[in-house]
């Protein structure tokens, strides 16, 4: 099976206007889009499309008006210009956790048949309901990583302008994760954030020594999201307001559709 867990650790670290930074512990799966029914039946603690102690919703993720996430995956690529022919992809993700999810940024990395990286697509979100898709379609010098900066044009935080860039910097997940993004402005990079670990195999025994480890996965990201928000408020970091340059948040989607009328004061750090 090819689906797997990351034991991990989550960093962030701003340089301006003020220094701020922090660091927890989690973990992350990697759902091969193509196992989901094969895991939803071998896993006690996990189930596609209903009640579990973890679940993989399709509705939880881009919405294409297809029939499954691939699907829908398969298609925003096709209304972007990618014609490749497509084989696994692989979704980097917090499953929802006691009925609750919120993914600041979920990756799908998207194969071709011969198993070579062809892209992976950022699935970015805010505590607003909006979602904002990026491509990462170019690899360093090397060939070994993805690495591409686009506008960001989106309100995820209200510490942040939304007219600065996201630098993507993605190594394909193997024995290890590390997945970088970096936020820079016409100074340079100011915000650094990285997800990284080590692989665990996702077997019922592993998923429920991480689950007594990290019972309230789900609720510990959206619990830290306001916990460093608040600090940074009462470090005077200047707060803008989500109606602030409504021009530059641009391609936006909802999230999560039943949750369309909640709006959150403070967003990711």
């Amino acid at each position: 099976m090819n689906s797997r867990l990351y034991r991990c650790k989550v960093m962030h670290k701003r340089q301006k206007p003020k220094q701020h930074r922090f660091a927890y512990e989690c973990f992350v799966f990697c759902i091969d889009l193509d196992e989901i029914e094969t895991l939803s039946k071998k896993l006690n603690l996990l189930s596609a499309n209903k009640r579990n102690f973890y679940s993989l919703r399709d509705s939880d993720h881009l919405r294409e008006g297809k029939a499954s996430i691939k699907d829908n995956v398969v298609s925003y690529l096709r209304s972007q210009g990618i014609e490749d022919p497509i084989g696994k992809i692989e979704l980097v993700t917090n499953l929802r956790t006691w009925g609750y999810v919120f993914n600041p940024v979920s990756f799908y990395f998207i194969h071709r048949p011969d198993n070579s990286l062809l892209c992976c697509l950022a699935e970015v979100a805010n505590t607003f309901n909006e979602q904002k898709l990026y491509i990462v379609s170019q690899f360093d010098p090397n060939g070994e990583k993805l690495s591409q900066s686009h506008p960001k044009q989106f309100y995820i935080s209200p510490f942040s302008e939304p007219d600065t860039k996201l630098n993507f910097r993605l190594s394909q997940p193997g024995k290890r994760i590390n997945l970088v993004i970096t936020e820079s402005d016409n100074e340079g990079e100011y915000f650094y954030s990285a997800l990284s670990g080590e692989r665990r195999d996702l077997t019922n025994r592993e998923l429920s020594l991480l689950t007594l480890r990290f019972p309230f996965l789900t609720l510990k990201v959206i619990a830290a999201i306001h916990w460093q928000a608040l600090k940074l408020y009462l470090k005077r970091i200047p707060f803008y307001p989500k109606n602030h340059r409504p021009d530059q948040q641009k391609n936006t989607r909802i999230y999560l559709e039943r949750h369309k009328n909640k709006r959150t004061p403070l967003n990711a750090p």
